[in-house]
């Protein structure tokens, strides 16, 4: 996105489906465990962050699909930017077994789909010559010319972890500012808010 190789980003996607059985809901502490709040906020952030902007528009649904819980347990949300960018977003944990994410980025250039944290395709015009070569570039190519899957492991909680340790130590600058926690907790306030099941 930031070399522009997928052009103006125009939709995306992201489905999130892990099974939590119903002992997760019933154990007396399940406010604030919503799947919106505990899970879904998580893909919220990172659309914001892969888009450099906080989304203007949003709508959601949030549902208890099992009787007896408190919170939600399937959420679906649209997200707008700016006129013409619009993603999705769906989250459950009401399935007999967990799912790989799965989440899609399309612009005018081109669309990649992750399956998990894995490039399973990529449709963009990219050569090996005119951008600097670096490992993120050649697995993208590689991924487009060879139909191959690659890994592509980066900001893991681990990372976030390690970062913030660094920086109270004084040996990194922060990367995680509380300012996008804030663009993205206004997301899903707006959706409670609207949702009669929020």
């Amino acid at each position: 996105i930031s070399r522009g190789i997928l052009g103006k980003i125009v939709s995306g996607s992201v489905i999130w489906r892990q099974r939590r059985d119903y002992e997760y809901y019933r154990d007396g502490s399940d406010a604030g465990r919503g799947v919106l709040m505990n899970n879904g906020i998580h893909f919220i952030d990172l659309i914001i962050y892969l888009l450099g902007q906080e989304p203007g528009a949003c709508r959601g649904v949030v549902k208890r699909t099992r009787p007896g819980i408190r919170v939600e347990d399937h959420a679906s949300v649209i997200m707008e930017f700016g006129d013409s960018t619009v993603f999705a977003i769906e989250v459950s944990t009401n399935v007999k077994k967990s799912h790989p994410t799965v989440m899609e980025i399309t612009g005018e250039k081109g669309s990649i789909i992750f399956l998990g944290d894995r490039i399973v395709f990529a449709s963009v015009d990219i050569s090996p010559y005119g951008i600097p070569w670096t490992k993120k570039y050649w697995k993208l190519y590689m991924a487009r010319r060879l139909k191959r899957s690659f890994r592509f492991r980066e900001g893991s909680h681990v990372d976030v972890f390690r970062n913030y340790l660094d920086a109270l130590n004084g040996r990194a600058a922060l990367s995680v500012s509380g300012k996008e926690a804030l663009s993205s907790l206004k997301v899903v306030r707006d959706i409670y808010d609207r949702s009669p099941d929020g």
